[in-house]
This record gives C-alpha cells, sequence and structure tokens, in this order.
C-alpha cells in the first residue's frame, strides 16, 4: 500500500484490525549496522524489507522478506567476497500473546496498536548471512598451482624420488609429517 524510505520497522495496525481480513503492504528501506556473523557481514548498503500485516482472529500476521548485500573473507584465497541475499520471515502479533497458544513459534506482543518488526529483520538477516563466504564458485584458493587439491589414494598421486621425502605430488609440505602417521585399529 505505501511505501516508505527510512521509516523503520514499527506500524500501526489499529486502522488494520478494524475489518478481519483487511491487508496493507509496506517496503521499507533500513540500515542495520554492525550485524555481523563469523566471517560475513551486512554491507553499509541499506536492507530492503517488504512486509504484508493482515488482521487475522488473533491478532496481525505479518509474512515478509529482507534482500541485503553483504561482504567478507573469502573462506578458500582470503580474498574479499560479497554478495546479495533474500530471506523471508513469519510473526503473529496479538494483545496477549502468553494467552495464545502456537505451536510453531513465538508470539509477539502489539504494544498499543503497533508492531515493531525491528528484531525479527536483524534475526532474519543474521540467518541469512553466509557462515563460510566464498567469493565465487570456482575460487581454488590462494595458490593452486603450489598446494592443488588431492584426493587420498587418487592414482594420480604418484610418490616421488627420495630427494621428496615421500611426499606425494602436489602435497603441502607443511603436512608432511601426518603421512608417516599409520593407525592400527587393533590397538586402543
Amino acid at each position: 500500500m505505501a511505501a516508505s524510505e527510512d521509516a523503520g520497522l514499527r506500524f500501526r495496525v489499529t486502522d488494520l484490525r478494524r475489518q478481519l481480513g483487511n491487508r496493507e503492504e509496506f517496503t521499507r528501506s533500513v540500515d542495520l549496522d554492525g550485524l555481523r556473523v563469523g566471517d560475513a557481514e551486512v554491507a553499509d548498503d541499506p536492507v530492503r524489507v517488504e512486509v504484508a500485516l493482515e488482521a487475522i482472529p488473533e491478532g496481525v500476521r505479518v509474512d515478509g522478506s529482507v534482500e541485503f548485500a553483504w561482504s567478507g573473507d573469502c573462506r578458500r584465497c582470503l580474498g574479499p567476497a560479497s554478495g546479495t541475499a533474500t530471506a523471508g520471515f513469519a510473526e503473529l502479533f496479538a494483545d496477549a500473546p502468553e494467552v495464545l497458544a502456537v505451536d510453531d513459534g513465538d508470539v509477539l506482543e502489539i504494544d498499543n496498536g503497533w508492531v515493531d518488526l525491528t528484531e525479527s529483520v536483524r534475526d532474519t538477516v543474521l540467518l541469512g548471512l553466509p557462515l563460510a563466504p566464498l567469493c565465487g564458485p570456482d575460487c581454488d584458493g590462494p595458490a593452486p598451482d603450489a598446494f592443488p587439491v588431492t584426493v587420498e589414494g587418487d592414482p594420480t598421486d604418484e610418490v616421488e624420488d627420495a630427494g621428496s621425502e615421500g611426499l606425494s605430488t602436489g602435497g603441502d609440505p607443511r603436512w608432511a609429517a601426518l603421512s608417516e602417521l599409520r593407525f592400527d585399529p587393533s590397538q586402543d
């Protein structure tokens, strides 16, 4: 129904609740500073929030989605990684949430005719951030020629001459000591 820039995430629902089934849609753009999970954080761009509020017998149902840009360090090459993410959320607001029994989650309180989606949006954005960012699906890491990815038992991994100290070709020399370990399951 109404679009507003930087109007916050509080919505007046008094008029909406006068008739069951009334529905209003809003698009808001908000700044969410300081949201970070691991190496990923919300970029400085505003977060786009789209919500639909609907009057139901229990109170107000809110369905929404957030779209945001993120940035971080690539988990393979440690270079810069960035992207956009979209995540959805749904909330139920009631005048007396402690009285209302709902199986699939918490019921939030309508506060003097207002619903506040700030915490819901922040939680949704945090859950939408990548836990292990990747700069691209084809990222091979910091030095793929020096340290190629190999699979143990791969027939292409041949042991070189004695000058290589028993390392497989392409292996990372920092892990050489681990290739000498042998485990005997009969000895515990």
